[in-house]
């Protein structure tokens, strides 16, 4: 109805306008803890600095979930898709979250990278989003020593991007809550950094781009979550850009390579 309609833009412009009040100083305070960092202090009061900046960031990555996941519901998050080549996203992706495993003692292995032609209709920015969440958690949810595979492959319905870890698992009853907003399952328990709306939120952009998500759990065997998206052609390189790629010299460093090869 009408009446809904408007109740429901008017929450969502009141979370737009809170999300900007509150942006606005939690930048200050990462902007100015970078800045202390930079000009010279002990080894612990850096670390204390960092945590700031740690806190800061996880707040502002909060307050954007809960503005997108809104959007959502009130069917106004705008979406751009596009072809997106899968191997530059998923190597961007690993490159992101490789940081994350070496400070928990996680293996990060790509098992089977996606074909060069490997081509999904997607928007490039909230696939990214969506791989990244999948990782973080794989890695986060993991067990020290652990690991996290990531699998691409050609399905009927298109391309599967699939990250399995070694973690605890999930219950056949977790598995019913898990695409619920703040939802956090035993994550409590675990004392794992988050809010629950991770995946809530990547299923419903998912489910936007044409595609869905699904899991695969057992306690104690660890858990794959599979996204599967539509196949679509690779963008074509147009002849000029071809030929001029085909043409131009050699940079530098490559004739220095060549010259002394």
């Amino acid at each position: 109805s009408d009446w809904s309609s408007d109740v429901c833009s008017s929450d969502l412009e009141f979370l737009a306008n809170m999300s900007h009040e509150i942006r606005t100083p939690l930048n200050a305070i990462s902007g100015l803890a970078h800045l202390v960092r930079r000009s010279g202090v002990s080894p612990a009061q850096d670390h204390r600095l960092a945590r700031i900046e740690d806190a800061s960031r996880h707040l502002l990555d909060v307050i954007s979930s809960i503005l997108d996941l809104s959007r959502i519901e009130a069917g106004k998050l705008p979406l751009s898709t596009e072809p997106v080549l899968l191997a530059p996203l998923v190597e961007d992706c690993l490159s992101l979250m490789l940081p994350l495993a070496r400070e928990r003692g996680v293996s990060l292995v790509l098992d089977a990278p996606p074909t060069s032609e490997a081509c999904v209709q997607a928007d490039p920015t909230r696939l990214r989003q969506v791989l990244l969440n999948l990782l973080s958690n794989a890695i986060k949810y993991n067990r020290p020593g652990g690991r996290v595979g990531l699998a691409c492959a050609a399905e009927a319905a298109g391309w599967s991007t699939a990250v399995r870890d070694s973690g605890a698992g999930l219950s056949a009853e977790q598995l019913q809550q898990l695409f619920q907003p703040f939802e956090r399952l035993a994550a409590d328990q675990a004392d794992v950094e988050g809010t629950g709306i991770g995946l809530a939120l990547s299923q419903r952009l998912v489910r936007l781009m044409g595609g869905q998500i699904t899991v695969d759990s057992a306690v104690g065997e660890g858990s794959t979550f599979r996204v599967l998206l539509p196949r679509t052609e690779a963008p074509q390189v147009p002849a000029a850009t071809a030929h001029q790629l085909a043409t131009e010299p050699p940079a530098p460093q490559q004739r220095a390579a060549a010259a002394s090869g």
